[in-house]
């Protein structure tokens, strides 16, 4: 189970509610910071609680989705939900990795290969 499957959960259960209006801004700001972090940061000490809160508010944004197409139960349509989008995120790894290891190992001393695979691993 992963951290936005807690705030997906919430939502979908109508336990917590929390607007679109207020849910997209701020995923759209958590990618900017993590693409900003990703390029300047210098270290990534606090990097385990910025993906903590990403997930959760990720959580929500996912769970717009799935509000009002569920009715009763929702466990096996949240697992299935948490399931593909795991698959999706191994299918992209397995897609991006012969690409990883052929910059690491043709031009891994290039700066902006250094830039892309903190961006990417």
């Amino acid at each position: 189970m992963t951290i936005d499957s807690i705030t997906l959960a919430l939502a979908v259960s109508k336990t917590v509610i929390i607007p679109g209006s207020i849910i997209e801004p701020l995923i759209a700001l958590s990618i900017i910071y993590d693409a900003v972090e990703n390029i300047w940061a210098k270290t990534n000490k606090w990097r385990w609680l910025v993906i903590f809160f990403f997930g959760l508010i990720h959580g929500f944004g996912f769970a717009e989705i799935l509000i009002g197409k569920l009715s009763g139960k929702i466990t096996v349509p949240l697992l299935s939900f948490n399931l593909g989008v795991e698959i999706g995120q191994v299918v992209i790894l397995i897609l991006v990795s012969p690409l990883i290891w052929y910059l690491r190992n043709s031009v891994g001393k290039h700066k902006w290969y250094l830039v892309l695979r903190q961006y990417l691993v």
